[in-house]
């Protein structure tokens, strides 16, 4: 690879990096959001988590911080923190799924619902953000991670037939 392409490739990964970063950074500030108007509810919901949506944040601050470690990841650099990346994002993911059922409940403000605590769109704004960044995060690892980073070695060795190397990723919580 030239120098000139090298970079090139750098600095689109870097712009890929920016993105993800941002759409973290959206996610986080809904879980804000959402914290508030948990703590709001604790009068009437006394067995909701208040520090849930705080930790969730926390998560998110630091697999944004892991993200931008990323940017300057060369191609066919070890994939292990990439990889990592990914499965910490995934179990994140879930983590927001399962926390958004505490409190999504069928009509829930709109139809005069007194337990409802107000964060539907909160969490649909969270989960907006983390299904861009998810497939961000995808496109990197793709980006990232070359069939010579395959756990079993590279794809060919001598005299033998090519193998198909598979990178299976989910990022999406629906999918598991």
């Amino acid at each position: 690879m030239s120098s000139s392409s090298s970079h090139t490739e750098l600095d689109s990964r870097g712009a890929e990096v920016r993105d993800l970063t941002w759409d973290l950074a959206c996610a986080d500030g809904a879980l804000s959001e959402i914290a508030t108007c948990w703590r709001r509810s604790l009068s009437r919901l006394p067995g909701l988590p208040p520090g849930l949506p705080l930790r969730l944040q926390d998560s998110a601050r630091r697999i944004e911080a892991d993200a931008r470690s990323l940017a300057g990841a060369a191609r066919g650099q070890a994939p292990g923190p990439a990889l990592d990346l990914a499965e910490r994002f995934a179990e994140f993911r879930r983590e927001v799924a399962c926390a958004r059922t505490m409190t999504d409940r069928p009509g829930g403000a709109e139809a005069g619902d007194a337990l409802a605590v107000g964060d539907a769109l909160l969490w649909d704004t969270a989960d907006a953000a983390l299904d861009r960044a998810g497939d961000r995060l995808l496109h990197l690892l793709v980006d990232i991670v070359t069939p010579a980073d395959s756990p079993s070695g590279p794809p060919t060795a001598p005299g033998s037939r090519p193998r198909p190397t598979v990178l299976l990723v989910s990022l999406n919580p629906d999918d598991v």
